[in-house]
């Protein structure tokens, strides 16, 4: 019983600390993640092809400049809650469901095994990542389709949608199944790139010779392991991501 008590406190706090994560992560990056969106949706996004608003340059540099004198600073956020509130459930059941997934799979070590220990990170991670697509993305995956759909609204005075609520109301008015176009091909972009993102950190992390260091080396070291990894996981599950959006 006690030990049923703690492994259910552990993922609970695993769920805590990855929705905590997930949240400041995605304000931090909301400007870029805008900026990705606007050059990925421009070439179907309505007011740029009828010419209402002119095409942005590939240029983020550019791109910024022009949202930041169009909607303001604060608009370079638009669509953070709606993202903040789809990511912070998805992040959490990742990142608690892989420990859980992988503690029953065999135990590999990196130095001894290195392709089957990578292997079993993987595939612990790409479970938990279908995982969130089957058991979390229906609630969801709303919020993701309202949250680009304000990040590709363009323009200074032509922005069709006044805020989430709006957006959302809009999307169930069209027709329900609206609110859910791209999901099929989001369960191969979220199992690839969590499958990517998450094995590949745990096998670098056992390499790590200062991932124990609770100094600056540690954290800068465990920093550098997770930036590789999520350019891994971004080289791997973008082309997914274009094709969603």
């Amino acid at each position: 019983f006690c030990c049923g008590v703690m492994t259910a406190f552990s993922w609970m706090q695993d769920f805590a600390l990855g929705s905590l994560t997930s949240v400041v992560a995605k304000s931090c990056t909301a400007p870029v993640e805008r900026v990705k969106i606007v050059l990925q949706t421009q070439a179907c996004n309505p007011v740029i092809v009828s010419g209402q608003v002119e095409q942005y340059s590939g240029s983020a540099i550019h791109t910024i400049k022009r949202l930041v004198e169009e909607q303001g600073l604060v608009g370079m956020w638009r669509g953070n809650v709606a993202n903040c509130l789809r990511y912070f459930p998805a992040q959490a059941f990742n990142l608690a469901g892989k420990d859980h997934l992988k503690s029953l799979m065999p135990v590999r070590d990196v130095h001894d095994d290195f392709w089957g220990a990578t292997l079993v990170n993987f595939q612990a991670a790409a479970a938990a990542g279908l995982g969130t697509v089957v058991f979390v993305f229906p609630f969801v995956y709303p919020l993701d389709h309202a949250r680009t759909l304000l990040s590709a609204d363009v323009g200074k005075n032509s922005t069709r949608y006044n805020g989430l609520v709006h957006c959302l109301r809009s999307l169930s008015k069209a027709e329900w199944r609206a609110m859910y176009c791209g999901w099929q091909i989001s369960v191969g972009a979220v199992t690839v790139h969590r499958g990517v993102q998450l094995g590949s950190f745990d096998t670098f992390r056992a390499l790590n010779p200062y991932a124990r260091d609770c100094g600056v080396l540690g954290a800068v070291s465990t920093f550098c392991t997770a930036q590789v990894s999520s350019l891994l996981s971004i080289a791997c599950s973008y082309p997914f991501d274009t094709l969603r959006r």
